[in-house]
């Protein structure tokens, strides 16, 4: 963090805690590299110093559990869900369902998690999770949290050649047999990232963009809602800024050496984490060719979270960028010093208001005073 901001404030809502990098399955987008042979977890401890961080931070009211496979963590699972809902928080797991090849099993696991305050879960099914999860072991998830009254979220990740549209889903995992249930499900469709393992396995002609998915305008640079507000921790204890791949210049500190608080001031400090929560991806990218219209750029990306990966990796924007942190952080200066001077102003103004009622006060009191004292003369 080379350079800094004077008292902003951007109030982290979520947190997510990568309890492990361990997963049954090996997803060609991955965006951590999570796989079998990948050990590296949290243990029960760690997780519950973690979330007595974040329930120490009024702001935050979500708590996720997420890796990699949060199920690894077995018996650990429940207790930490009980432990996060104790503290007040809601609490959602994101997992691949892979433990929904028996009914019964899936919905005794979930029951367990229920009753121990999970208040809703995410499940990931696409092309890149077929191999290892069939569309019935997904069904059996779903039909089980259903069940038990968890509202869940099937979210699906799409190339140009693996796409999935809602009637897809709809037909793969028939979820039609659902419309009974008074219990939300949702779908979400988004486009595959070149990040993480994505970032080799990806065929850069295969890849989707998002505005092919929704629309045209979901690019606008109005800020990245994720950085600053979304936060993740990883196993090895280092705390994001947004909950994507990991990332050393997205890290703001690390949970084991400094408390939540201390990095969360820091971090909104960061110039480039501001320009990130404050203009997006897609912001900073116009702002560069303002200062740059030589610099080249893509003339479509998945997503912002593909830009931002760019905006960070490629040492050409560097340059143009150093100039754009600088005049943040100055314009952020003066807006300060405007905003301490009104603050000042308006206090003066209060306190020269209170003193005028003061004496308003004091001399209506007076009158009756003198009227009193007429009356029993």
């Amino acid at each position: 963090m080379d350079a800094r901001l004077p008292n902003v404030s951007f109030r982290p809502n979520l947190m997510s805690l990568i309890v492990t990098y361990q997963c049954p399955l090996e997803c060609g987008h991955c965006s951590i590299f999570s796989g079998p042979r990948r050990k590296q977890a949290m243990s029960l401890d760690e997780i519950q110093r973690y979330i007595d961080q974040a329930s120490s931070l009024p702001s935050i009211s979500t708590l996720v559990f997420t890796g990699g496979e949060p199920f690894l963590l077995g018996k650990d699972l429940p207790k930490a869900v009980s432990y996060a809902s104790s503290r007040g928080l809601h609490v959602r797991i994101v997992s691949s369902a892979h433990w929904g090849k028996n009914k019964a099993k899936a919905e005794s696991l979930l029951r367990v998690l229920k009753d121990s305050g999970l208040k809703e879960i995410n499940i990931s099914y696409d092309a890149f999770h077929r191999p290892w999860v069939s569309p019935q072991d997904i069904h059996n998830a779903i039909d089980a949290a259903l069940r038990l009254g968890l509202p869940t979220v099937v979210s699906v990740q799409v190339t140009k050649s693996e796409f999935y549209d809602l009637s897809r889903v709809e037909e793969e995992l028939n979820l039609r047999v659902f419309s009974s249930f008074d219990v939300p499900l949702y779908v979400y469709i988004g486009a595959a990232t070149p990040v993480g393992r994505g970032k080799a396995t990806l065929d850069d002609d295969d890849l989707i963009s998002i505005n092919d998915l929704i629309g045209e305008g979901c690019n606008e640079n109005t800020g990245c809602q994720s950085a600053l507000r979304q936060l993740a921790v990883f196993p090895g204890g280092e705390l994001h800024i947004c909950c994507t791949e990991f990332d050393r210049a997205l890290t703001a500190g690390n949970l084991k050496d400094s408390p939540l608080s201390a990095i969360v001031e820091a971090a909104n400090s960061d110039v480039f984490f501001s320009l990130l929560a404050t203009r997006g991806p897609y912001g900073i990218k116009d702002s560069l060719l303002e200062l740059d219209p030589a610099l080249s750029f893509r003339d479509t990306y998945v997503n912002q979270c593909h830009l931002c990966k760019e905006l960070r990796a490629n040492a050409s924007y560097r340059p143009a960028l150093e100039i754009l942190k600088r005049e943040h952080r100055d314009i952020a200066f003066v807006e300060r010093l405007v905003r301490v001077a009104l603050e000042e102003r308006l206090k003066k103004e209060m306190r020269d208001a209170a003193g005028c009622q003061n004496l308003r006060s004091v001399e209506f009191q007076d009158r009756r005073v003198a009227r009193h004292t007429q009356s029993t003369a």
